[in-house]
């Protein structure tokens, strides 16, 4: 079996190339990388953003919401979605960012609701 870290760089490379054959291992790369638990959250969040967008999170924080722990991924300025994970590295929603700076709408409680922030990484720290 091929290790996640392997077969992460492989498929972010074939993602990269925008072929079918890269969109293929791309998906299957991204199921794997859900099916994992957490171990190193903020490490599981940036491969999976790093496949969709080639962008970096400024920060990731750990919150309580709705009674179960969440992920923030906050992206760097201008017009992109932070985005929201579950404990289980699944998208939640995007509670901010976005054009309207208000997210995509399908969490409009979290700022309200969300409880326990924790600052689990930060670009340009090692981790």
């Amino acid at each position: 079996m091929i290790s996640i870290n392997r077969y992460s760089s492989v498929a972010q490379f074939l993602c990269a190339s925008f072929s079918v054959l890269g969109m293929l291992v791309c998906s299957s790369a991204l199921a794997e990388l859900k099916k994992e638990p957490a171990k190193d959250p903020a490490k599981g969040i940036l491969e999976i953003i790093g496949f969709k967008s080639h962008q970096t999170p400024q920060a990731i924080y750990r919150y309580s919401y709705k009674g179960k722990i969440v992920y923030l991924a906050e992206m760097p300025c201008c017009d992109q979605f932070n985005v929201l994970f579950s404990r289980d590295l699944l998208e939640i929603c995007a509670p901010s960012g976005g054009f309207s700076g208000a997210g995509d709408g399908k969490c409009p409680d979290f700022v309200s609701k969300k409880r326990s922030e924790k600052l689990i990484w930060k670009s340009g720290s090692e981790h």
